[in-house]
């Protein structure tokens, strides 16, 4: 054994560190384990989720247009006057009234022989997560929303807005037992380039927004 090993200096330093080793390992052990909070959701609920389904599907590329039950039929004729479609598909018949009296030409289905430029359709769910919008077979003889017209307009009204698509599937489920009818699909709109157009295969969203008042 060397003198210098010897040294009180250095017996000291080594006694130091391994009590500093032996406090560590006994508040290792001591300590509590971190508390993980598992009940919190991984998204915070949206008091307002109106104004989150707005902002996610104007974000989208959706055109909104709200409106209440009287100036409704005002905004909608406007829209068709100003676009002015060559064929539109109408697929509910309580808006037939409606175009007649602004002489509107529309038809209740499609006809091989002509292209259809925008179809109008009901939609009973609108998502506010994701800005997405449902459609079911109801006001539809058709089995999907798109390959129908290059614009896609929408009518919805403010009721129908759910959270996220967990209560999306909740009001699915409740339709199903009612048999008020099923679901089929959930579209998002989306945004072409400036050097791109709409297609029937991608439609521009177009949404009449209705307020109960």
């Amino acid at each position: 054994m060397s003198p210098k090993s010897l040294d009180p200096n250095i017996i000291a330093s080594k006694e130091q560190i391994r009590k500093n080793i032996r406090n560590s390992l006994i508040n290792k052990k001591s300590s509590s384990p971190i508390k993980i909070d598992t009940t919190t959701p991984l998204f915070t609920k949206n008091d307002d989720i109106i104004r989150q389904f707005v902002s996610n599907f104007r974000n989208a590329g959706g055109i909104f247009i709200p409106c209440t039950k009287e100036n409704f039929s005002e905004r909608l004729v406007y829209l068709l006057n100003g676009k002015k479609y060559n064929f539109i598909l109408n697929s509910n018949k309580s808006l037939n009234k409606i175009l007649e009296s602004a002489r509107i030409s529309y038809s209740d289905f499609i006809e091989t022989d002509k292209p259809v430029d925008a179809a109008i359709i009901y939609s009973d769910l609108l998502i506010a997560r994701s800005g997405s919008i449902g459609f079911s077979q109801k006001y539809s003889l058709y089995p999907s929303v798109l390959n129908l017209g290059k614009d896609i307009i929408v009518i919805a009204f403010i009721d129908h807005v759910v959270e996220d698509i967990g209560s999306a599937f909740q009001e699915i489920e409740k339709n199903i037992e009612q048999k008020t009818g099923v679901f089929t699909e959930l579209i998002t709109p989306t945004k072409v380039r400036e050097d791109q157009e709409y297609s029937p295969e991608n439609p521009q969203i177009i949404l009449f927004f209705i307020q109960n008042s």
